[in-house]
């Protein structure tokens, strides 16, 4: 497997950022290398919310943006207790500072996920594309989900899951002329409570599946799938614990960055059963329940100083009282 082939020089650090963890909180950092030799540096936080019952997760959205440090510290404005981890979450138009990700508030719809991009077709010509996307949330009994989903029009945007990223394929330029049909491939409505939105799905029943969603979902050709970059996920573990990692690139802390399968294998070696990829770049960011940004985000390039990017979604995880 892959990951036997990484360079087994590395540091795990099992032990909280600051003094203490909040209870059913783990935080690691790992520095280690590429099976070419090439550094990588990535920090994830573990939730466990049957060792505490008062983690709380949280999608949200934030008119105009903010830095996730900036809404750790306005967070009552936001949400009940205490953030515990601030990571920035969905796509967005980097001029009006709107989501183009689908963002799940209470059950509402607060942000839609975008219904169709232009691509160029294998004749040069441009064309409309209705990609379905990778989501991640949680259901109304507490579990969560990483689904493929569209935003139906004529059911108020509402997102519905589809069994695979139907229609598309950038690989061959290839794409659908219309959108997702309800009830294609039997499907349904997600009835999920909050959820964050991007994509590709990285990680689906244990196994890597992010070259075949990135070609899916329309994004093998925008967010560069095959290089090394800054990187954020969220996954679910096997026994129903969150992750959520950042890892920092374009030489930040050291670090190359990695490509989708790379973040994929991460996840795994994390016991991450199911995982989708979050906005990256300079907008990857993580804060700790001090307020501190762990990583180094790259939009300050070579600086000492560390440049957050201001984004409009975010993943909270609280700790309510």
């Amino acid at each position: 497997m892959k990951r036997l082939l990484m360079t087994l020089v590395l540091v795990v650090m099992l032990l909280p950022v600051a003094a203490r963890a909040p209870r059913g909180v783990k935080f690691i950092e790992r520095r280690a290398n590429h099976a070419d030799g090439k550094p990588y540096v990535w920090f994830a936080f573990v939730i466990d919310q049957d060792a505490n019952k008062n983690l709380k997760f949280n999608a949200v959205e934030v008119e105009g943006g903010t830095t996730p440090s900036k809404l750790y510290k306005a967070w009552s404005e936001y949400g009940e207790g205490k953030p515990v981890v601030v990571a920035n979450a969905g796509f967005f138009n980097m001029r009006t500072l709107e989501s183009v990700s689908l963002l799940m508030d209470e059950g509402k719809v607060a942000a839609a996920d975008v219904r169709s991009v232009t691509r160029r077709n294998p004749a040069g010509e441009k064309v409309e594309v209705f990609p379905i996307h990778a989501a991640f949330g949680q259901m109304p009994d507490g579990s969560y989900e990483a689904q493929w989903i569209y935003c139906q029009p004529d059911k108020d945007l509402h997102p519905y899951v589809y069994p695979f990223a139907v229609g598309n394929d950038d690989s061959l330029r290839r794409y659908s002329p219309v959108p997702p049909a309800v009830g294609q491939l039997g499907s349904y409505p997600w009835q999920v409570v909050d959820a964050v939105a991007a994509g590709p799905v990285l990680v689906k029943n244990g196994k890597d599946v992010s070259l075949e969603s990135s070609l899916g979902e329309s994004y093998y050709l925008t967010i560069g799938g095959n290089a090394r970059h800054n990187r954020t996920a969220i996954g679910l573990t096997e026994d129903g614990k969150l992750v959520i990692m950042v890892v920092d690139g374009r030489g930040m802390n050291g670090s190359v960055g990695c490509t989708l399968s790379e973040l994929a294998e991460f996840l795994m070696e994390l016991g991450v059963v199911e995982g989708v990829n979050l906005d990256g770049g300079g907008s990857s960011a993580i804060v700790n329940w001090d307020g501190e940004l762990v990583n180094h985000p790259s939009d300050g390039g070579k600086r000492p100083e560390r440049i957050e990017r201001v984004v409009p979604t975010f993943v909270v995880i609280s700790e309510e009282k």
